[in-house]
């Protein structure tokens, strides 16, 4: 079972997901408590990550040497 985040918020991504589907920002560690009580219920893996504040979101992709944004 995943642990906590260190700190919120934090996001959480279910599976493979990308492009901002499967994913969950959590403010809180009880919105985390109910989100894992779900999450656990399912056979997808989880993952948590540490949410970080920008002013503008960047799409890279890295193939080979060479990066595209």
């Amino acid at each position: 079972m995943a642990g906590f985040p260190k700190s919120f918020p934090a996001v959480v991504k279910v599976g493979s997901s990308c492009a901002g589907y499967g994913k969950m920002l959590v403010h809180s560690r009880s919105q985390f408590e109910d989100l894992r009580s779900v999450l656990v219920m399912g056979k997808e893996y989880f993952t948590v990550e540490q949410f970080h504040r920008s002013k503008h979101d960047i799409r890279l992709t890295r193939v080979g040497d060479k990066s595209y944004a």
